[in-house]
């Protein structure tokens, strides 16, 4: 077996084992001794990814064919169950299929070293809190789902663990705060509208192909094997999956599993898979796919504006973040849109739990009007919100500042080969960035800046050091995980290169070469796209910001009134 990928079945295979071992005595272990099991487990998993990576870097060669960075994916099948009377009738339908390319290795080492940040940081935000052994059990499942989902090579097992996925976010949000009974039916509609979705294409998808794996969906739709008409349904009800799941934020669960909900697992999961099948979004789907990216872009931005509840406000921010990507993919843009993702990961976790340790050292409270005046009092979790924050806007120098780049680039470009109605693809997200800039930097004054609004959540605010590593390392990831030491843009644009070195090498001589991923960009100039976006897009977040500072330094802010349902919550 090649290395990275049994590396990368270990740190999968870790948090299962860490989830069964708490599950059993979890509770005999109790607070802090749960919670360090399962941070030594996610550690250790963020090891093994960093050896997958080494190892992945280094190449190989499997059954023949080479593998690694811009050559060729690695694909593993293992028997599993036998599905089949009779031998002449065995078929892959239980096989588990393994795929590992540069995406993957992406995927592993954006999440284990985040999940490890997050519950180290639980550790002490949860003491003694009585769930506080439940709470890592089920934090252990996501874990191992998300990365299950990232290393399936077939439709089978996308479906299990995106089911899997559905099922430990609803178990960690019963932890928090209950919730009124209409938004329980809500979002249980929800979530089985975007299952019915995925089980939908997945059936469309069994009826042509099988338990086809990933790159077996990618030549059948080079190969036409699929009538366009039904491609566009399958396309569609893909995304609406993908879309009901980003949009399950579960704001009222426990900050920290909510860090990892709407960073790198529930949310991503949705952007995941459909990146992984964009070859078979065809132009209508790909057209609806980013109008529907937009609107839950500018949507998310504008219920940002007026939100008074700072994890709401950030629950909104990540709709609009999400619209983004869904945006990217839509128009082509299948690395910018990954490459945010990830970038998305970092400064989404840290603010996340920065708003984390904000509401602890308030002792629950989570509505802006009551802060005000913590710069002093909290000033390592103030620089943390403020880099989170100019990641989140794109400033120069920052993570989202590499990655919203390289989807302005291609979007520019884009509308200026296609024009008119093409152009709102670069005027929409060029303004919701200057109305991230402004909600984000008004979250900030209202929280840090000022004079203290309820002096005595004022007086008990209190930095805890042990906060500090957890905020620094996200602090550092949001910053550099962008850069060129990184290279996550060139990782991510690798595995499409080896997408399609791998199906062209399986092609018939006949058929005309696999390009799914190279021909988005034929016919664009990335010159203009570049210029555009120099020009236009990137003084936005400056304008944001600007504005944001003007606006609330001056104004003088009375604590709001108790609002059912805003604040409390204790130490979830």
């Amino acid at each position: 077996m090649p290395t990275p990928a049994l590396f990368l079945i270990l740190a999968t295979l870790l948090p299962l084992a860490c989830f069964a071992l708490l599950l059993a005595i979890g509770r005999r272990m109790g607070d802090p001794l749960a919670g360090w099991v399962a941070t030594l487990s996610a550690a250790a998993c963020a090891a093994l990814s960093l050896a997958a990576i080494i190892a992945w870097v280094n190449g190989g060669e499997l059954a023949g064919t080479t593998w690694g960075p811009g050559d060729k994916p690695i694909e593993l099948t293992l028997r599993f169950l036998p599905a089949a009377a009779t031998a002449s009738d065995r078929g892959s339908f239980a096989n588990l299929n393994l795929y590992v390319d540069s995406l993957t290795i992406a995927m592993f080492n954006t999440l284990a070293p985040i999940a490890a940040l997050v519950c180290a940081f639980a550790v002490r935000f949860l003491r003694d809190d009585e769930r506080f052994a439940q709470f890592f059990t089920r934090l252990q499942l996501l874990i191992f789902s998300m990365l299950g989902l990232v290393l399936s090579g077939n439709l089978l097992q996308v479906l299990l663990f995106w089911l899997l996925i559905a099922l430990s976010a609803w178990l960690l949000s019963r932890l928090g705060p209950p919730i009124g009974s209409s938004r329980t039916v809500v979002s249980f509609i929800f979530n089985h509208i975007g299952d019915a979705g995925l089980i939908l294409a997945l059936a469309i998808l069994f009826r042509f192909l099988g338990n086809a794996t990933l790159p077996q969906l990618d030549r059948a739709a080079a190969g036409s094997l699929i009538p366009a008409k039904t491609l566009t349904i399958v396309a569609l009800a893909l995304f609406c999956a993908a879309a009901v799941k980003t949009v399950q934020l579960c704001p009222r669960m426990p900050i920290p599993a909510a860090a990892l909900v709407q960073s790198i697992t529930v949310c991503a999961a949705g952007v995941y898979v459909l990146a992984r099948v964009f070859p078979l979004l065809n132009p209508p789907a790909s057209l609806a796919i980013a109008v529907a990216g937009l609107f839950a872009l500018a949507i998310g931005a504008i219920l940002a504006l007026p939100e008074r509840n700072v994890v709401r406000l950030l629950a909104y921010s990540t709709v609009s973040q999400f619209g983004l990507m869904f945006m990217a993919l839509g128009i082509g843009s299948w690395v910018g849109g990954l490459f945010h993702l990830l970038t998305h990961a970092f400064f989404k976790s840290l603010l996340l739990l920065t708003a984390g340790a904000v509401v602890h050292a308030a002792g629950g409270e989570r509505r802006l009007g009551q802060f005000g005046g913590l710069l002093r009092k909290l000033p390592i979790s103030a620089v943390s919100f403020a880099i989170g924050l100019l990641a989140m806007a794109g400033a120069p120098f920052t993570s989202g500042y590499f990655s919203s780049e390289s989807i302005f680039v291609h979007a520019g470009a884009l509308a200026a080969a296609r024009g008119g109605f093409y152009w709102l693809f670069f005027i929409v997200p060029a303004a919701a960035s200057a109305l991230t800039a402004f909600y984000m930097t008004r979250c900030w004054m209202l929280i840090f800046w000022g004079q203290p609004r309820n002096q005595p959540l004022h007086d008990r605010a209190r930095e805890r050091i042990s906060f500090w590593i957890p905020l620094g390392a996200l602090a550092i990831l949001s910053i550099a995980g962008g850069s060129r030491l990184m290279e996550i843009d060139r990782f991510i644009a690798r595995s499409a290169d080896e997408t399609e070195n791998y199906c062209n090498a399986a092609r018939d001589p006949a058929s005309p070469p696999f390009a799914a991923f190279t021909s988005q960009s034929a016919g664009l100039s990335e010159e203009v796209g570049e210029r555009l976006f120099h020009q236009y897009a990137l003084w936005p977040f400056a304008v944001g910001i600007a504005a944001g500072v003007g606006v609330y330094s001056r104004r003088r802010l009375s604590p709001s009134p108790g609002t059912p349902g805003e604040g409390g919550g204790g130490g979830l």
